[in-house]
């Protein structure tokens, strides 16, 4: 009975518990809504140091060095930039790791006379002369041609689909076709070209250059043109003549150098300043046309790493 007494004057009461639940939640929810301010507020204090025209200069100079794949001199000049940014922000254990990789090479971003060119046959002058440039390797097959270049008859497409082959001869020729065409370009290699020349789009997305890259090494030498240089080469397609271009590219692969650029910011939490947390962000760029890879938008994410300094 003593006992039972006693289990009876320790029995907790449902009531009680869930007002010691109650009361636990809400010292755990002013804790959080404490913690939940603080970040807040360190969040204002952050943004208050991040000036939108020091973002923009940063991605201006990435951008005025040219083309940045990897390998590319404008790679390199960007390494460059990145490494003394880090040391004028005063990051510790600056380390260079240096390492090679393969990349198609368009020499034209060394020595303009040594690019791709379209020469337009019987006709005299620089005029004939036009700059192309090679867009990126089907999987592994660039498009570099024979040292006599090629040469073929050219005609124009629009947007590539079949009904703009009509009346056309396409075997052996050389294709002209609108960049904004999807993946209707392929339909040129089908039907028996010998290589498909892309004009520039006054505007584009993403997807009509992902549609450009190829994951077979099928042998069709694929370049881009300039609204501007394409000019005369449309003319003549679209008075109904269709007159002999020769093509020169050399775009071998080249092992070239390439820098990972690290620094160290020390914390200054006591307890937690020994725990490492990584941020990174690439420098260089990536285009259909390597040639012409000036990557404003992929130097957004190297302008803006060096807000975690502030």
């Amino acid at each position: 009975m003593l006992m039972s007494q006693s289990r009876r004057r320790y029995r907790s009461h449902p009531v009680v518990w869930c007002a010691v639940f109650a009361f636990a939640l809400l010292i755990a929810g002013q804790v959080v809504s404490a913690q939940t301010d603080a970040m807040k507020q360190a969040y204002r204090d952050i943004s208050k140091g991040v000036q939108s025209k020091n973002l923009a200069s940063t991605v201006q100079t990435l951008a005025g060095y040219g083309s940045r794949v990897a390998g590319y001199p404008g790679d390199a000049k960007a390494a460059d930039y990145v490494e003394q940014q880090f040391r004028a922000l005063g990051l510790e254990n600056i380390a260079i790791d240096q390492f090679n990789t393969t990349v198609p090479f368009d020499p034209s971003v060394e020595d303009p006379a040594k690019g791709a060119t379209a020469e337009i046959q019987g006709k005299s002058g620089a005029a004939s002369k036009l700059k192309i440039y090679p867009l990126w390797p089907n999987l592994v097959r660039t498009s570099t041609l024979p040292k006599d270049g090629l040469t073929a008859p050219a005609i124009y497409v629009r947007d590539g689909k079949l009904r703009h082959f009509n009346g056309k001869d396409v075997d052996g020729s050389i294709v002209i076709v609108d960049f904004n065409c999807a993946a209707e370009w392929m339909n040129a290699p089908r039907l028996g070209a010998k290589a498909v020349i892309f004009v520039a789009p006054d505007s584009t997305m993403r997807g009509e250059a992902e549609a450009k890259f190829i994951s077979i090494p099928i042998s069709i030498p694929r370049f881009y043109i300039t609204k501007s240089e394409a000019a005369p080469l449309l003319a003549e397609c679209v008075s109904g003549r269709a007159p002999k271009l020769k093509l020169t590219c050399e775009m071998p692969w080249l092992t070239r150098p390439v820098r990972n650029i690290t620094g160290w910011i020390q914390g200054t939490d006591p307890v937690m300043r020994d725990q490492i947390i990584v941020v990174q962000a690439y420098y260089d760029s990536i285009s259909v046309v390597p040639a012409l890879a000036p990557g404003a938008d992929t130097a957004c994410g190297i302008a803006a790493l060096s807000l975690i300094h502030i």
